[in-house]
């Protein structure tokens, strides 16, 4: 199955992106602010996928920082998984000292991407340089933006994790045609030939083909022709109280 962190890792479609791009600029406009941006994380850092195409937007696509203890408004979105609302960051004794605002970002309002299972992909929100109060309507629109983008990352989380299950299956169908093959072995030696017409003991055959390794026993009859001994049946197990033969339930 796809993990996660080779998910993260994900060239992601031109398509797609493209269509982010579209909305954050939407998005951008209609709340009035000079900043959005849509993020993913990379390990401990949060990289910007998708930044609005607005003339006072310092970020560009491809720039990265450290999360971890960078006191930015996106690290207290990842650690809560939750939506920020900051009208002015000076007022508040939480973000009065942090990057953000000491970088000249007051306003801030953001959401978690989560992936399915609740992974936090990235990061979606608008920023302003000056006191800014974001309204219900601006949620709103924040809310309709991150749902659509999670649908989409939903469908491309579930496409690879199908491709890698065909893998799987793939290689599960080749292994089931090698068992089903009729195998050319000697009567005299019981050896087994193989594609580049050696003959392998029957045990090396299968160990090379990649289906597991073998353990060995003796049957009754070698037992008694090598050894003169007659092996023992084995003692059947005891089932558990209240079952019966064939594993059925007692009355």
């Amino acid at each position: 199955m796809a993990s996660v962190s080779d998910f993260l890792s994900l060239e992601l479609p031109r398509e797609v992106v493209a269509g982010w791009q579209s909305a954050v600029d939407v998005m951008t406009e209609l709340m009035g602010a000079p900043v959005g941006l849509l993020t993913r994380m990379h390990d401990k850092e949060l990289e910007v996928l998708v930044s609005s195409r607005t003339g006072d937007n310092p970020f560009k696509a491809g720039d990265r920082r450290t999360l971890l203890g960078s006191g930015l408004f996106c690290e207290e979105v990842v650690r809560t998984r939750g939506v920020l609302n900051v009208e002015d960051g000076r007022t508040h004794i939480r973000w009065r000292e942090a990057s953000s605002v000491k970088d000249g970002w007051l306003a801030h309002l953001g959401a978690p991407l989560l992936l399915p299972g609740g992974h936090v992909f990235g990061t979606l929100s608008v920023k302003h340089r000056m006191p800014h109060r974001f309204t219900r309507l601006h949620e709103s629109l924040l809310f309709r933006i991150r749902d659509l983008v999670e649908t989409q990352l939903a469908l491309l989380f579930m496409h690879r994790d199908l491709k890698e299950r065909t893998r799987l299956l793939a290689a599960y169908r080749d292994e089931l045609k090698q068992l089903r093959d009729v195998f050319p072995i000697c009567p005299m030696c019981k050896k087994i030939r193989n594609d580049a017409e050696y003959w392998d003991l029957v045990e090396d055959y299968f160990v090379t083909h990649a289906m597991g390794e073998f353990g060995h026993g003796l049957c009754p009859e070698c037992a008694e022709h090598h050894w003169g001994e007659t092996l023992l049946e084995p003692e059947p197990v005891p089932l558990p109280r209240g079952l019966g033969p064939a594993g059925t339930v007692k009355a």
